[in-house]
């Protein structure tokens, strides 16, 4: 077997292993929310229940026993004569076991007292938001319960894959150690555009570098030296491996396989990097719709982008170039359908909330929680409502907007609280925020000459992608991986807090949410020259889950 099939069976494995675990696994966190949302009638800080700790360990204790035995015996059939000294049944039953009890105590019990504790603080934000909205608990209590199921299955999801990549490349790596047969281990890249590299791929110069370590072959108990661009070198047992920092190992997709030493007696003995195609892109070569309320219909219908679409109201002839960048994103990031499209009274006669003038996204919401006044941000679990103002196109209201953006940039309050801030950054940060000076942007991500007509285009289109960056990140119901990523990036770096968000805008600084949206805008730009102004675990985030940055 070669080398890039040694990767694509132990991936399906993986695969395998996903479906078999993550139903119990969802099982055991959904009746911790139902448990919880009973309680919630006797006391504002319910715990979860008493036996979620031991289930989530018996779930999770079962994927790790499977996987790592899969894996260990994929290795053993592979290296055959390497493994001789196993002579019966239970000298193998007794190696895959003591892999197994290694990685539980080693990783394992660290891993499972997390996923319980994150399941813990998502319902207290659950309670805390149901509160600030001015919810009962018997109401929060329902949103919960209503929430379970969706949030339970999407979370199962993530931890399985994530838990099982984790736990095969330990057993691999392992096993293979104990092979009587002298191996090297050898890294296998992705040869796309988003693989980590110093510029070679998207222009975008990354701390470390996993290009050029493709076909990069060491012993089985060294580890592999990954270069960054200060011109040191991290180490790492493996790719993805914990010990190594977080620019180096975060949404890293890269690969190991193993080789004979015997076999490798020619220098340039390089494996084919695994390689991806991009898909064809519609939105590249579709026309925009014609200015009509049934031709916008038809095109977010047909195109999959919302189940429903009501654009009655707005400017068809401005909006319509805008119809394209719907389908873009979807088609990109492999999105599933919203279920409205359209200004929000259109949906809701009734609605008593904001009426911004520029654009919003309300997220898991559709027909089921149609009602009036605060009950209609009621949470479902479902698709969310995109809210194009019937104001989008008009020009006078961003020539206000604008004029309000420039007179508060010119206050300098922003600015000098971004200065003022430069004091606590860390190097690399202080590098970049001197390079944005140069930039004209302050209140949003676009911003050029504050009352040209140009502008104004170019402020829809940002707020466009801007509305989209709060689809993938809070109602990314196809890839919920995408999602879970970037909550975690926001529960690490902190970007509104730890100063990344100064070198978007004044708006990214509001909170984390925003200052995801405002990156993903100036993402979907695609001016490579200006990705240094998005953290790089978000930008490698985006990366990951855009088929078109292949």
């Amino acid at each position: 077997m070669g080398r890039r099939e040694d990767i694509e069976a132990e991936l399906a494995l993986q695969d395998r292993a996903v479906e078999r675990h993550e139903r119990k696994i969802a099982k055991a966190i959904k009746d911790a929310m139902l448990q919880v949302a009973t309680e919630l009638r006797a006391t504002l800080n319910p715990d979860l229940p008493f036996d979620h700790f031991r289930r989530i360990e018996e779930a999770m204790g079962d994927l790790y026993r499977d996987v790592t035995r899969s894996i260990a015996a994929s290795m053993i059939d592979r290296f055959k004569s390497g493994f001789e000294h196993l002579e019966t049944k239970d000298d193998n039953d007794g190696f895959y076991e003591r892999i197994w009890q290694e990685y539980l105590n080693q990783y394992g019990g660290t891993r499972i007292a997390q996923i319980s504790e994150t399941t813990r603080r998502q319902i207290v934000a659950l309670i805390d938001k149901g509160l600030r909205d001015g919810l009962s608990l018997d109401e929060i209590a329902g949103e919960i319960r209503m929430r379970a199921p969706d949030m339970s299955a999407l979370r199962a999801h993530t931890i399985a894959r994530t838990e099982t990549h984790s736990a095969s490349m330990y057993a691999s790596l392992q096993s293979a150690k104990q092979s009587t047969v002298e191996l090297l281990k050898e890294w296998v890249s992705v040869e796309d555009s988003r693989t980590r590299d110093f510029g070679e791929g998207d222009g975008v110069v990354d701390f470390y570098d996993h290009r050029s370590m493709n076909g990069v072959k060491v012993p089985i108990d060294d580890p592999f030296e990954v270069p960054n661009k200060l011109g040191g070198s991290e180490k790492l047992m493996f790719p993805g491996d914990p010990a190594g920092s977080a620019a180096n190992i975060i949404n890293c997709r890269c690969g190991q396989v193993y080789v004979d030493t015997d076999e490798d007696e020619v220098e340039d003995d390089v494996p084919p990097a695994i390689e991806a195609t991009a898909p064809a892109f519609r939105y590249k070569t579709i026309k925009d719709p014609e200015p009509t309320e049934d031709a916008f219909r038809a095109f977010i219908i047909s195109n999959g982008i919302a189940k429903k679409a009501d654009f009655s109201g707005v400017d068809y002839e401005k909006v319509a170039p805008h119809l394209r960048q719907f389908l873009e994103v979807k088609e990109r990031f492999d999105l599933d359908p919203m279920w409205i499209v359209g200004p929000i009274e259109n949906a809701n006669p009734n609605w008593l909330g904001d009426r911004r003038p520029l654009a919003s996204f309300y997220p898991a919401m559709d027909e089921l929680s149609l009602d009036t006044g605060p009950n209609f941000m009621k949470p479902t679990g479902t698709r969310g409502i995109w809210n194009m103002p019937k104001q989008f196109g008009d020009d006078e209201t961003w020539a206000r907007q604008n004029f309000y953006t420039d007179k508060s940039r010119k206050e300098g309050t922003y600015l000098e609280m971004r200065e003022a801030a430069v004091g606590y950054l860390d190097e690399d940060l202080t590098v970049r925020l001197d390079r944005s000076r140069e930039s004209a942007s302050f209140g949003f991500t676009v911003e050029d000459d504050m009352l040209s007509p140009a502008t104004f285009e170019s402020r829809k289109a940002a707020t466009v992608y801007h509305e989209f960056g709060h689809v993938v990140h809070l109602a990314n119901t196809k890839n919920p991986g995408m999602s879970e990523a970037i909550d975690t990036f926001n529960e690490q770096v902190v970007p509104h807090y730890t100063g990344w968000s100064y070198l978007l805008s004044d708006y990214a600084s509001t909170n984390e949410k925003e200052y995801v949206a405002e990156a993903f805008s100036l993402y979907m730009r695609g001016d490579v020259d200006e990705f240094y102004r998005i953290h790089p675990d978000l930008l490698s985030i985006f990366q990951q889950y855009d088929r078109g940055a292949l």
